[in-house]
């Protein structure tokens, strides 16, 4: 029955299209009737018509299939406007969605207020007669409404004691980057920090800076003094810990980790030395750098190791549990519970229990394994413990920028409140009498018992903003955000210095000839430069900052994105050659072909675009979920890759089809780049890491050795050698085996350019210290510095 109902529709169809053709006497009516069944919207009839009419006159072939294709276009059109009525459809539900949400959310907000409010006049009306019992509820009402003003000022109010204003004393020189860890001598007259910017320094309790240690190529992670105070111990993210005297002189390095140093400690007779590191070991070794013992049995990095107080077991603590151990190797107890850094697992003085901390949660521990004491700290991510002299109290430092102390009945005793970022390392005064404590905010701070801040230490943070190679490999050009660009050689001496731009320089590029500079700035504009740090001419027509530049492969030519959704192709002399004017917001990645004849373009409207020379959209790469971050051609030109903040990169072919994604990273890809040979793919992310991958996605190595954010990476034209930049301040030149040649340093601010000279000579470094630098490989300066002022 059902065969018979389908062939009857079928010949009912074919019944009315040979009635329309048989009404037809000639083939003029068979192409009146098909431009009627258009009109109609009869598409599928129009086309059968006009296929007929082709049919009956071959002649007019050409007039039958520009009808189709009008149908064609008629359906697309059609469907199109379907397309775009639905998406406004779908934008005014999602802007329902929206506002239905924020009126949703302030009414809990008022709610919550209310909440809020009602507790602290509770909390209030117990100081009088529960002052302990009114300190917690005004503590607990403050983590449960942060964004209450009341609750924080009754809390404050109650716990007045520790929270007065303190007394800031800060100090000109300092860190650049955050403390990791702090440590006091052992007579308690001085003060040791570690920091991300790869040094440790030594203080006075007055905030003065005595000594700086300065060796390591990344972050200092962990420190120790020796018991007899007379040397100082670092570990550090390269790898390797090393042993100092107080004058700043490297003793010892001790190599041998496969991972970076997180914790380091001194037997209590200052003969030996402990290291535990993110390849899953603690290692022991003697004062001449000879390994002595390695402690294997963590699934997880080391986080922190520590000697029992009379030298006769170790403490590890790793991101899977905490063990004791004895000096030959042997698994004394395991205590089951994560470690979540160096310092958050302690001996007590005595050294009859044991502390560690993670998540919300501290766990003091005896010898046995028992757990004795767990203290939940609610709404906090604990970052590091330590117990006081005399053993009554333990310090917390966690993720809600305050530190807490409790004593060991579990009961909260104070609160210190003076940091504006997470509390990463806290420490008793041998006396007792004084803490101190290293804070993300890139100081550290000295206090008191009652919670005053006794002295403060302070630093400023650098980054950069860009980097490139010179052609040649020979030289690294920053761009910073002190709105400067410097010039490397391969060896980090500066060569020369850009000064000119009014605000950070994001983005810095060689001529191919080498002969000239480009940088692009905050402050709207293109400066072009020659080697010597003369401006040659200043490109102003974009209405928001410039985020990227680039020269054109024939150098005739520069093309510019900003912040103002557009990219503009410029001559040399400064006229506007064609403006890209389609995406609908920032265009912050750009990339020539080869042979000149193509633009791409990469926006934070999620889209990579495709444009001929006269600013016409050729092809949208769609697919990515966030803003596009960098954008490149393989160097044979039928590919296209891109960078994305949606934690990935993609390659595709130049028709907009998708190939694979490039998926290993755990933050935004910043950076991408195509080896010479095409056969290799480079990215760089926030999460620190570069990552070398083939063609098909298979990772090859991960180059680790930056503390902050990857900013910018480059292929040498050998393809032997690449080049990174990152928010640390610093460029990196590495051996794509992962060894890292040279480090880059000398701008005040972030590098966000880099790159080298065509015949590899010359290294530009472009920063957002708003200077460029230029540098030679002898370390010789090419201009002096008086030169490279223009405005001055």
């Amino acid at each position: 029955m059902k065969r018979l109902l389908i062939l009857f529709l079928l010949l009912l169809q074919f019944s009315i299209f040979s009635q329309s053709v048989m009404d037809c006497p000639d083939c003029p009516c068979m192409l009146e009737e098909a431009e009627k069944m258009v009109k109609a919207e009869n598409y599928d009839l129009a086309i059968r018509l006009y296929n007929a009419y082709k049919a009956c006159d071959p002649s007019q072939e050409a007039v039958a299939e520009k009808g189709v294709l009008e149908v064609f276009n008629l359906i697309r059109a059609q469907r199109d406007e379907a397309e775009r009525q639905r998406k406004t459809a779908t934008l005014a539900k999602q802007e329902a969605d929206k506002q239905k949400k924020l009126a949703e959310d302030r009414e809990y907000q008022a709610e919550q207020l209310a909440r809020a409010n009602a507790n602290a006049l509770k909390a209030l009306q117990l100081e009088k007669t529960n002052p302990t019992l009114a300190l917690r509820m005004a503590e607990m009402n403050y983590h449960l409404f942060p964004e209450s003003e009341t609750a924080i000022g009754i809390f404050r109010e109650i716990n007045s004691d520790g929270t007065k204003a303190f007394f800031q004393s800060p100090v000109d020189q300092g860190h650049q980057s955050v403390i990791l860890d702090v440590a006091f001598s052992p007579d308690g007259q001085f003060v040791l920090t570690g920091s991300a910017d790869k040094t440790a320094r030594l203080w006075d309790l007055e905030g003065n800076e005595i000594q700086v240690f300065e060796g390591h190529s990344a972050s200092v992670n962990s420190i120790a003094f020796s018991p007899n105070g007379q040397f100082v111990l670092t570990g550090s993210t390269d790898k390797t810990a090393i042993l100092w005297d107080l004058k700043g002189k490297d003793i010892q390095t001790f190599r041998g980790h496969l991972g970076a140093v997180n914790g380091v400690d001194f037997s209590p007779d200052g003969k030996f030395i402990l290291t535990g590191s993110s390849d899953k070991t603690a290692k022991l070794w003697n004062l001449e750098g000879r390994l002595v013992r390695s402690f294997q049995g963590h699934s997880t990095e080391v986080n922190g190791v520590k000697f029992s107080p009379d030298g006769a077991s170790v403490l590890t603590g790793g991101s899977d549990m905490s063990i004791i151990w004895t000096l030959n190797g042997d698994i004394i107890q395991r205590l089951n519970g994560p470690s979540a850094t160096g310092n958050t697992v302690a001996f007590s003085p005595s050294g009859q229990y044991i502390v560690t901390g993670s998540e919300s949660d501290v766990k003091v521990w005896d010898l046995k394994g028992n757990l004795i004491r767990r203290f939940i700290i609610p709404y906090t991510k604990v970052r590091a413990t330590t117990f006081s002299p005399d053993e009554m109290f333990i310090l917390i430092g966690g993720s809600q920028n305050n530190i807490i102390r409790r004593n060991l009945k579990g009961n909260f005793n104070r609160a210190f409140f003076g940091h504006t970022s997470a509390v990463n390392a806290v420490a008793y005064s041998p006396d007792g009498k004084n803490f101190l404590s290293g804070s993300g905010d890139n100081h550290a701070k000295l206090w008191n018992l009652e919670g005053n801040t006794i002295q403060e230490f302070r630093g400023h943070p650098l980054d950069i903003e860009d980097i490139s190679f010179s052609p040649n490999r020979q030289y690294i050009l920053t761009g910073h955000s002190d709105a400067t660009a410097r010039l490397w050689d391969i060896e980090g001496k500066l060569i020369q210095e850009f000064r000119g731009h009014n605000a950070r320089i994001n983005s810095v590029a060689f001529s191919p000839d080498g002969q000239y500079i480009l940088t692009g700035s905050r402050d709207k504009t293109l400066k072009l430069w020659d080697l010597k740090g003369k401006e040659l001419q200043t490109f102003q027509g974009h209405s928001a900052e410039v985020l990227k530049v680039v020269f054109a492969p024939d150098g005739q030519s520069v093309l510019s994105g900003g912040h103002d959704n557009t990219a503009i192709l410029w001559d040399l002399k400064g006229d506007t050659i064609q403006t890209f004017k389609d995406h609908n917001s920032s265009v912050y990645a750009l990339a020539f072909s080869s042979d000149g004849r193509f633009v791409l373009t990469g926006s934070h409207d999620h889209t990579a675009k495709l444009w001929n020379l006269k600013g016409e959209e050729i092809q949208a790469y769609i697919g990515h979920t966030s803003t596009i971050n960098a954008v490149e051609f393989s160097p044979n030109g039928q590919f296209v890759l891109t960078g994305s903040e949606d934690n990935t990169a993609k390659l595709w072919d130049l028709k907009g089809n998708y190939i694979h994604s490039f998926i290993g990273h755990s933050s935004p890809v910043k950076a991408v780049a195509f080896s010479s040979n095409g056969q290799y793919i480079a990215t760089g992310s926030n999460d620190r890491s570069i990552k070398l991958w083939n063609l098909k996605g298979v990772l090859i190595h991960d180059l680790i050795g930056h503390s902050s954010s990857i900013l910018e990476v480059a292929f040498s034209s050998d393809g032997q050698s690449l080049l990174s930049g990152s928010h640390e301040s610093m460029a990196k030149v590495w051996k794509i085996d992962r060894n890292p040649i040279h480090a880059f340093q000398g701008h005040s601010s972030y590098v966000r350019g880099v790159a080298f000279s065509p015949d590899g000579q010359l290294v530009l470094t472009g920063s957002g210290d708003k200077t460029a630098k230029l540098w030679n490989p002898e370390g010789g300066c090419v201009k002096s510095p008086s030169a490279f002022f223009p405005n001055q």
